[in-house]
């Protein structure tokens, strides 16, 4: 038996053509929020790399900046300026990390370290010294000389911030510390500390 096809009312066609218009309404919507979800997208990666280079720039200057007073502070100049103050240094060393030998764990790392069989001398190099680097310098210095101590290295320890420029604040407080200010930059580097100046030993 074979089914009668029902004739379309105007009222079943107009409730077709609603939904067809809200789909495309839909649509258009979806659409419309697609194409502003990748215009973000674009935007936010555009402000991305801008924000990397700028990044890398500033690294790039700090790295230039931090290995360039490393450089000056491994000079024959800072030498003759140490031994006018009675420091005769025989090795200058840089980038030095300290293990313990039992351990095996970090003790400290140093930027730049000048000895003799008296005297070792620990460097802290920064770009932009503040009072907070004097705190953990003096509690590198601790550690350091503490485990020299353990290992029956009875040599005197002593301590210096250096960097291209310092605030007049930061370097009062770093003579006060007992840390050695040493002020390198435009190819000149310079020990900035009065000439009785005693500096603190650990």
């Amino acid at each position: 038996m074979m089914n009668e096809t029902e004739t379309p009312t105007l009222a079943s066609i107009n409730a077709t053509l609603d939904r067809i218009t809200r789909w495309q309404e839909e649509t258009a919507k979806r659409q419309a929020e697609t194409a502003k979800r990748q215009e973000e997208f674009a935007k936010g990666m555009k402000d991305l790399r801008a924000s990397i280079e700028k990044t890398s720039k500033i690294v790039g200057q700090f790295t230039n900046s931090w290995g360039k007073t490393i450089e000056l502070l491994l000079s024959p100049s800072l030498d003759s300026k140490f031994k006018k103050r009675g420091y005769a240094f025989e090795k200058f060393s840089r980038e030095v990390e300290i293990k313990n030998h039992l351990t095996n764990e970090k003790v400290a790392e140093i930027d730049v370290f000048v000895e003799n069989g008296d005297y070792a001398l620990v460097v802290e190099v920064k770009t932009k010294p503040c009072i907070a680097d004097i705190d953990d310098h003096i509690q590198r210095m601790e550690k350091i000389h503490n485990y020299a101590l353990s290992k029956g290295d009875r040599r005197k320890f002593i301590g210096a911030i250096a960097a291209p420029a310092f605030f007049d604040k930061v370097k009062t407080a770093v003579m006060a510390a007992g840390l050695f200010v040493i002020e390198a930059s435009e190819e000149a580097v310079k020990i900035d500390v009065p000439k009785d100046f005693q500096p603190k030993e650990w």
